[in-house]
């Protein structure tokens, strides 16, 4: 495959493209397969860095950015904007 040429970003964005097209058609395993690709590539950039994803830090990151910017969040912050009056 011509993605397997490209340079690793590169060839990430390709094959999630991919995916979305075929997911779009109901082509499902080729959407998987693709996905799949896209998934190896990103791992392969991160054990060469030294990097390892840790689902418990995602899922405490996650609970944080949800208990922080919350309704009364962006309630508050929406009191705070100034009227736009047509104009940006």
């Amino acid at each position: 495959m011509a993605a397997d040429k490209l340079p690793r970003d590169d060839a990430i964005l390709v094959h999630y493209a991919l995916g979305d097209i075929a997911d779009r058609a109901a082509c499902y395993g080729a959407a998987i397969g693709h996905f799949s690709a896209a998934n190896d590539l990103t791992r392969e950039g991160f054990d060469e860095r030294g990097a390892r994803f840790d689902p418990v830090a995602h899922a405490a990151q996650t609970d944080r950015l949800i208990e922080t910017y919350s309704t009364a969040f962006f309630a508050a912050a929406q009191a705070l904007a100034a009227p736009a009056n047509g104009r940006c």
